[in-house]
């Protein structure tokens, strides 16, 4: 009888090669620097744009957004003019744990980002990011959350990034603090469910990658202007340290794999400095395609212009950091938490276009105003136009291409898709919603913020894996169905991605043929919506990470 092969998918939201191999050339790393000698590794790219809720989403569906739907932290304005947080339920497609499930194969899902509720899988579903915080239960099967809770005290479903002023290193440290307890509580997860849960797939996420990213990527990188910043000498070697316990954990992992089990890891997206804002609303607007209400535009502006005030050098140098810290949650608290403030400030009957979210990083035509499809064309024409010839602060190119959604995606969902996208200097340029605007671009280069990138991690080890192979054009959505080649199950013929052959030894391929099946139809779990008071909590959390405005 052959034994069924199992999967342990690691997934690292938003590791990049760029870092990790840094880390592995100074020996910080052995444990990464072993997974890509023995085993295979490329390049993921992400999808277009490389943002946390499509990519996860296409990774554990082996689809483009068109087939799934997910393309924000909010559902599509052209779905929902309300444009509430998405939930687990959002993903709109048969995910890899449902595909096995169908085949008799036991799943155990931890922290994966886009989820809650809590999934009803054959095994185990711990909820992530997406779970509102004091939560009493976000794991399956019943009971799970309190077995978790009573081996692991000091496990959290997340940590709420708002609440740190991380400009001021008393902040800093306090969230370094709270990232360590969460990264140690997440491993010692990992190791419970590896060693005491029956699985046939296990898929832990971690996101402190990210999270650091985010907050920190000048400190954690040399040569953008902050090796020699007060922070840095206190930040960078606490993350060196965050990075090389998870890498003993690469280690005992490679040491610990069963004959039957094949290790993958995977990012959703790479990382890199964020130089410039493009405030893309205010430019719409400046084209006449945005139109305020006349106190919304007037209060986006009075909170753009105490924005701009309070980020400047030389007021930075002579308020009191507590000060600052003080005026920054006033600003803050001016804000609309559940109801987004393009929604209160934005003049509907007359706006033809809008810039919705900086995960989208695209503009949606409002269909309600631009009803001819000759209009439609024209203005979507005139958008990438308009887009092609901008030019920044040096009087050069900021945009490096746009594309029409159907360039990118197809599907059943594509109408929930933004309507012209576009890069701008390899997201080193970030497009933001923020109102109130008079110029256009906002310099980024003296914050310690970075933001994703298109090229993830792949990698891959265990039978079959030929070692220190290079896997050439990789893509997130080809995940899925390499996952489930391994495992030795087929690939519905439904998926955009396809199996990553180069990650194979020739002999075990065509020993172990690729499979396919007739994909079974999407009936969905049915609908979920946050409570207000979860929906304004989760907001808060995601415009801490710069995700909403």
């Amino acid at each position: 009888m052959t034994t069924k092969r199992r999967a342990l998918l690691l997934g690292l939201d938003g590791a990049t090669y760029d870092l990790l191999d840094a880390y592995c050339d100074r020996g910080l790393m052995p444990g990464f620097a072993r997974w890509r000698s023995e085993g295979a590794s490329g390049i993921l790219e992400s999808t277009n744009p490389p943002t946390t809720p499509p990519a996860w989403s296409t990774c554990v569906t082996g689809k483009n957004p068109g087939k799934h739907g997910v393309y924000d932290f909010r559902e599509s304005f052209h779905q929902d003019r309300d444009r509430p947080l998405i939930t687990g339920r959002s993903i709109r497609s048969r995910k890899i744990w449902d595909l096995l499930a169908d085949v008799g194969r036991r799943s155990c899902i931890t922290n994966f980002p886009v989820s809650y509720p809590a999934e009803e899988v054959d095994g185990v579903f711990v909820c992530g990011m997406m779970t509102p915080d004091g939560q009493a239960d976000f794991a399956w099967p019943p009971g799970e959350t309190e077995r978790l809770l009573a081996k692991i005290p000091g496990y959290e479903a997340n940590i709420d990034i708002p609440k740190y002023d991380v400009d001021q290193l008393e902040g800093a440290r306090g969230f370094l603090d709270d990232l360590d307890a969460s990264l140690d509580a997440r491993i010692a997860a990992f190791w419970h469910y590896w060693e005491q849960e029956e699985w046939d797939f296990y898929f832990p996420t971690f996101v402190f990658h990210d999270r650091l990213g985010h907050l920190f990527w000048k400190y954690m990188v040399t040569g953008e202007g902050f090796d020699d910043h007060s922070h840095t000498s206190v930040v960078r070697p606490r993350i060196e340290a965050m990075y090389k316990r998870f890498d003993d954990m690469l280690v005992r992992v490679l040491d610990e794999r069963p004959d039957d089990l094949t290790v993958f890891m995977c990012s959703d997206h790479g990382f890199g400095s964020t130089h410039t804002f493009f405030e893309v609303n205010a430019w719409l607007e400046s084209l006449g395609l945005l139109v305020l209400k006349g106190k919304g535009r007037l209060r986006s502006r009075a909170f753009y212009k105490a924005m701009e005030i309070g980020e400047r050098d030389a007021v930075k140098a002579l308020i009191p950091g507590k000060l600052q810290h003080g005026i920054r949650q006033r600003i803050r608290n001016t804000r609309s938490s559940f109801k987004n403030d393009l929604a209160e400030a934005i003049d509907w009957s007359k706006t033809k276009a809008f810039f919705p979210s900086v995960p989208v990083q695209g503009i949606l035509i409002c269909r309600d105003v631009v009803r001819s499809q000759a209009e439609y064309d024209q203005v979507r024409d005139r958008i990438h136009r308009e887009l092609k010839a901008l030019k920044g602060p040096d009087g050069g190119a900021v945009v490096d291409q746009t594309w029409n959604r159907e360039d990118l995606y197809r599907g059943p969902y594509l109408k929930y898709a933004p309507d012209v996208l576009f890069v701008a200097q390899d997201y080193a340029t970030l497009g933001r919603p923020t109102l109130g605007a008079k110029e256009w671009f906002r310099d980024s280069r003296g914050t310690a913020n970075g933001f994703h990138r298109m090229g993830g991690v792949w990698m891959a080890h265990g039978e079959g894996i030929a070692a220190g192979a290079a896997v050439d054009g990789a893509a997130i959505r080809d995940v899925t169905p390499t996952v489930l080649h391994a495992m030795g199950e087929p690939i519905p013929d439904d998926m955009d991605g396809h199996v990553l052959t180069d990650s194979f030894e020739e002999e075990w391929l065509k020993a172990k043929p690729i499979r396919y099946v007739e994909a079974a139809r999407y009936d969905g779990p049915g609908e979920y919506a946050h409570s207000d008071e979860d929906a304004a909590a989760l907001t808060e959390r995601l415009r801490g990470l710069g995700y909403v405005d």
